[in-house]
């Protein structure tokens, strides 16, 4: 099967190519939306953080099957706290993904302020 040819790159003056289906070259391509919003989720700080709060919150605050999700009361893409215990809550998978459609806009729903924090 023969190769693409490579195309430049979109950015203005740039003399890279790129190959099929990307517009950019690695120098120029942008993190998406979904990238910038949870990149603090990759964070060491972040996964160690959750490891211990799951150790000392080890059930669901809603259902009290066993928690494997650290629920943030207040989102840390609308200002609230990402190390912070007092804006954390254990959830199981379930739980997490009702909540998070209900309160944090899912499925067309408006965002709202999660008045049950445990």
């Amino acid at each position: 099967m023969p190769l693409s040819a490579l195309r430049p790159c979109a950015r203005s003056g740039c003399p890279n190519l790129t190959p099929r289906g990307q517009s950019y070259c690695n120098d120029h391509l942008q993190p998406t939306r979904r990238e910038r919003r949870y990149h603090f989720y990759g964070d060491t700080s972040w996964r160690e953080f959750r490891a211990r709060y799951l150790a000392r919150h080890p059930t669901c605050c809603k259902c009290g099957a066993p928690a494997d999700r650290v629920d943030h009361i207040v989102p840390v893409a609308h200002g609230g706290a990402m190390l912070e215990e007092a804006n954390c809550r254990p959830m199981c998978l379930s739980c997490h993904q009702s909540d998070s459609a209900r309160f944090d806009g899912g499925f067309g729903n408006p965002i709202k302020v999660k008045r049950d924090a445990w």
